[in-house]
């Protein structure tokens, strides 16, 4: 199964999954993923992505395969590729992406 990033304004941020380009598009479009990517983060205390600007999502790298690799045995299916992310408040009213 090959494994896909997510970016937000440019800046790649988690890597997971999917059986292909669309099931990654409706894995990040349910709503308990939107919460979860839309309340971290990064270490300057800064949200990682908001919930408002459109996501890309495009095949991960080999350098993204591999730090999901080193955290799936102690993460769920979603990996952040940003270090020293924290949890924010959660952000309800968030509309999914495409």
């Amino acid at each position: 199964m090959p494994f896909y990033t997510a970016e937000a304004n440019g800046r790649p941020f988690v890597v997971f999954k999917a059986a292909d380009k669309d099931d990654a598009v409706s894995i990040l479009n349910n709503p308990m993923v939107v919460t979860e990517l839309s309340t971290r983060n990064d270490a300057d205390g800064k949200l990682i992505w908001a919930g408002v600007t459109p996501l890309h999502v495009r095949p991960a790298t080999g350098q993204e395969y591999a730090k999901w690799l080193a955290a799936k045995q102690a993460a769920s299916a979603l990996v952040f590729l940003i270090d020293n992310i924290t949890r924010a408040p959660t952000r309800p009213g968030l509309t999914p992406y495409t």
